[in-house]
């Protein structure tokens, strides 16, 4: 099997790489219908750069899409036809935050502070690759957050067996040792060189890249070699979730996939042919789809979001 190989051909390979990363400005584009706003948390200081896309009401319930670790919030652009249905938060992961410590838990705390400062607790939640295993901590730890459908894009399941704790682990302890202006050069050399499926709007997903600041891959790869062979607390999650996966995945092989679901107590699986990783940049509006016949299916469309006290 072949687990994180985006990551593993990213450290082994050999070559003339740039000394130093290009391209780290984050790429001005028309994100249309999307808007780019920022909230700051009261609780932490905090400032979120987030997109936002509005739903048919103020009142139309909301979704909270995470992305993963190489690919900002704009993976999600092609998602648009879910402002049908909702209000979506598209958060960007922060380069720095005070909550950030090496953990997997971090990720879910930025993400819920992000929630208190929007004053949002009624919700759905979507995450993809890296962004799947926020999404599961913050549902499976945040206790005061009704989230009534939790879908996972691409993931790469944390300790679903002993080799994906083994490469996952040696990958990251990599990456870690490598001088950070040298992990960062990696970084864009190897998305510089890769085939990107062709998107169904004007903008392709190499036009979304740039290269973040070390502290952030810093954390991304941390949080990735501490968490070891442990295992997230999916088993906590009571709303029904549903697992989209690319049967052309080659970081997450469609048939370890296929074990996803059984880790939780209410999941469904879907693999979609001729799709890998990113099919949510490049085939948005068919799992966008998917994702409404599974809330209909399920009776939960049209749930309002509800906020929290004094916001």
């Amino acid at each position: 099997m072949k687990y994180l190989v985006f990551v593993a051909v990213l450290l082994n390979v050999t070559g003339c790489i740039p000394r130093h990363p290009v391209n780290t400005t984050r790429p001005d584009l028309d994100d249309s219908p999307w808007e780019e706003r920022h909230v700051t948390s009261g609780d932490t200081g905090q400032q979120y750069k987030y997109l936002f896309l509005a739903g048919p009401s103020e009142e139309a319930p909301a979704i909270l899409l995470l992305p993963g670790g190489i690919f900002d919030n704009r993976i999600w652009l092609y998602t648009s036809d879910l402002g049908t249905h909702f209000n979506v938060y598209a958060l960007d992961w922060p380069h720095d935050s005070p909550m950030y410590h090496g953990d997997i838990n971090d990720y879910g705390d930025v993400a819920h502070d992000f929630l208190v400062a929007l004053g949002l607790r009624k919700l759905y939640v979507a995450g993809i690759s890296a962004g799947a295993y926020a999404a599961i901590d913050l549902v499976s730890r945040k206790q005061d957050l009704d989230v009534r459908a939790l879908f996972i894009y691409s993931a790469v399941m944390f300790a679903i067996s002993r080799e994906e704790v083994k490469e996952r682990t040696r990958m990251s302890k990599l990456a870690l040792g490598m001088k950070p202006e040298r992990l960062r050069s990696f970084i864009e050399w190897r998305v510089s060189r890769s085939e990107f499926n062709e998107s169904p709007g004007e903008i392709e997903q190499q036009d979304i890249f740039y290269v973040r600041p070390y502290s952030y891959y810093a954390q991304l790869f941390g949080m990735s070699f501490n968490q070891g062979d442990q295992p997230q607390a999916t088993g906590k999650i009571e709303c029904p979730v549903l697992v989209l996966q690319g049967a052309d995945d080659d970081i997450m092989p469609v048939e370890v996939a296929k074990e996803t679901p059984g880790v939780f107590g209410n999941a469904k699986f879907m693999s979609f042919d001729g799709l890998g990783h990113a099919m949510v940049f490049s085939n948005g509006p068919q799992l966008v789809e998917a994702m409404i016949d599974f809330l209909e299916e399920k009776d939960l469309l049209g749930t309002g979001a509800t906020r929290y006290p004094g916001s």
